[in-house]
């Protein structure tokens, strides 16, 4: 169980958009063994005074091949 899932990209801590009220803390994409599928996990961090009520997130895949 320990190697169902595989770590195939860990985004840099703290990355900031200048403008924008909220910060990319933590991230990864992986990839679970048994069903192949690959996810994206990201935590955001309030920067503003007031909280946020959502936020907007766009990923671009790559093809590797």
């Amino acid at each position: 169980m320990d190697n169902r899932y595989q770590r195939l990209f860990i985004a840099a801590p703290d990355q900031i958009a200048a403008g924008c009220p909220a910060a990319l803390s933590a991230g990864a994409i992986t990839r679970d063994a048994q069903t192949g599928r690959v996810f994206a996990q990201l935590r955001v961090r309030n920067l503003a005074e007031k909280p946020l009520k959502g936020a907007k997130v766009t990923l671009q895949p790559f093809d590797t091949v």
